[in-house]
């Protein structure tokens, strides 16, 4: 029986370094933003001063932080443009998100915060829980730029037609103008549809708790 040899590059391929190098650029941008200092890590760290090395252990503490990575999310989100000024597509902000993830780790990989960071094939985020909380600010972000891409009527890939707030008004606005009760209908399809677009996670963290029911609307009304 032949036996195969598997070889792979590591990721050294120059379109990953490329992604790892970009990736990490808005990371030190977003630190530098921060007002928080960063060493970088090299091979000279085994000659460098003891303030350095005590300087490089210390800032471990900051860059293992949950509310770090939840906030340079946000400032892929918010922040980072491209630069044409446009948002990152949710693809290449969660790849951002996560080659500078990747190169925090390896320089602290022994660090607790990393254990269940990222969720396994076939496991579902539960609400409360700290495991997956990387796939959690992973699947928000995604979330946020889509719902910001569909409410600006842009493409949230290349393969989506973009419609937006506004195309869609005229066309609510075009069927109710022809005024049967089919059109209207089809009015009311459009908005709905709008509305509902990246919202069907809400119903893990919905709960009834404090449910209540509305005699105006006659809806049920919950946390």
């Amino acid at each position: 029986m032949m036996e195969l040899e598997r070889t792979g590059n590591g990721g050294s391929r120059k379109s990953t370094q490329q992604l790892k190098d970009v990736a990490f650029g808005h990371f030190k941008q977003f630190l530098s933003m921060c007002n928080i200092p960063f060493i970088q890590p090299s091979k000279s760290m085994l000659e460098a001063s003891e303030d350095v090395v005590l300087a490089f252990k210390a800032q471990e503490t900051v860059l293992c932080d949950k509310k770090l990575w939840q906030q340079f999310a946000t400032y892929l989100c918010d922040v980072a443009k491209k630069a044409n000024g446009e948002s990152f597509s949710s693809g290449t902000a969660k790849d951002y998100l996560g080659q500078a993830k990747e190169q925090i780790r390896s320089m602290y990989e022994d660090n607790s915060i990393w254990r269940d960071h990222n969720l396994k094939k076939g496991d579902r985020l539960i609400a409360g829980s700290e495991n997956g909380w990387f796939s959690r600010i992973r699947n928000e972000l995604e979330k946020k730029l889509n719902h910001s891409k569909i409410l600006l009527g842009e493409s949230i890939n290349e393969y989506s037609y973009p419609m937006g707030r506004k195309i869609v008004s005229e066309a609510v606005r075009y069927y109710l103008q022809k005024g049967t009760i089919s059109d209207v209908e089809k009015a009311i399809s459009c908005l709905t549809t709008l509305l509902a677009l990246g919202r069907a996670g809400e119903c893990s963290f919905v709960t009834y708790n404090q449910a209540d029911w509305n005699t105006v609307l006659e809806v049920l009304v919950v946390d």
